[in-house]
């Protein structure tokens, strides 16, 4: 788990596939491809507030995606924030990340 104080700017990543079932009902692990519509990561505290809402995704190659985009306030709650991609388009393709990232105090 990636550690940032604050004031950084962290760079979160995702990666995109289409979202297939095998008969046993377990997820294929499918090909790389775009969100049709866009890509969108939702940001919030270990207490749950949303810090960052639904900010675009930016592309880096096919199925790739960066957000670069939420810089840690320096009174930021301290702990483990939690992050999650959202491909949105309403078909079978999925972001296949989500994670969490702690945020320090930072050296005086």
């Amino acid at each position: 788990m990636k550690h940032y104080k604050r004031g950084a700017t962290p760079t979160l990543y995702s990666t995109c596939k289409t979202e297939t079932h095998n008969s046993d009902g377990s997820l294929s692990d499918n090909a790389l491809a775009n969100a049709t519509t866009s890509m969108k990561v939702i940001i919030e505290s270990e207490d749950g507030e949303v810090v960052q809402a639904l900010a675009d995704a930016t592309a880096s190659a096919t199925g790739l995606y960066y957000y670069k985009g939420y810089t840690i306030a320096a009174d930021a709650q301290l702990g483990k924030y939690h992050y999650e991609f959202r491909a949105v388009d309403g078909s079978s393709k999925v972001a296949s990340e989500d994670g969490y990232f702690i945020v320090e105090k930072q050296i005086a």
